[in-house]
């Protein structure tokens, strides 16, 4: 193929099919320009994704720790601030102990005894919980993290008495709250089932 071809004046041009120099390099810089907005968009919604992940697993461990916090008081027989641990080796912020029925596949009743304490091993609230007289612990939960170590408070309460008093056997209901490394305040509560 010729690549001189005439005209509509009748004198001969070439074909210059193509990209000039200045063409190329615009090109190029827009190419940059918009790549560095696609890149930036793209780590923003990263760092979003992380945050949402991160609130959405704290609403988490917030909505267990309050499910076992309050059916551990409300089902406690008795209940013990610090001391000896009943269950693990750490000594708990509060203890919760009594007894539950347990029905097996064979419709047999059996009843189980059980201990629950809630403790801070560094900056991470704890639940463990033994069974029938075990010491060791059947379990262990990681309730909530980022917590200041060494500024938990218990806090019970008589019935019809606002005051926190000591925790007893008639204690109706029992607060425990740890700050939070973000300044805010994480708080447990629950209410016993007194006969």
């Amino acid at each position: 193929m010729n690549p001189v071809q005439e005209n509509a004046t009748g004198s001969h041009a070439r074909d210059e099919a193509g990209f000039t120099l200045i063409e190329l390099v615009l090109a190029i810089g827009i190419l940059g320009v918009v790549m560095i907005a696609i890149v930036s968009v793209m780590l923003t919604t990263l760092k979003v994704n992380q945050e949402t992940q991160q609130r959405t697993d704290d609403s988490v461990d917030v909505q267990l720790a309050t499910a076992y916090f309050t059916d551990d008081a409300y089902g406690a027989q008795s209940l013990a601030q610090g001391g000896t641990a009943g269950c693990g080796t750490t000594t708990p912020l509060i203890q919760f102990s009594g007894s539950t029925f347990t029905t097996d596949a064979a419709g047999t009743n059996t009843d189980t005894t059980f201990v629950v304490g809630y403790y801070l091993s560094g900056a991470t609230l704890h639940r463990v919980s033994c069974s029938n007289g075990k010491t060791t612990p059947d379990s262990d939960h990681t309730l909530a993290r980022d917590l200041v170590p060494g500024k938990a408070t218990v806090d019970c309460y008589d019935k019809g008495n606002p005051n926190p008093t000591s925790c007893t056997a008639g204690t109706a209901s029992v607060t425990l709250s740890i700050p939070e490394s973000d300044g805010s305040t994480f708080q447990l509560a629950g209410t016993r089932r007194l006969s």
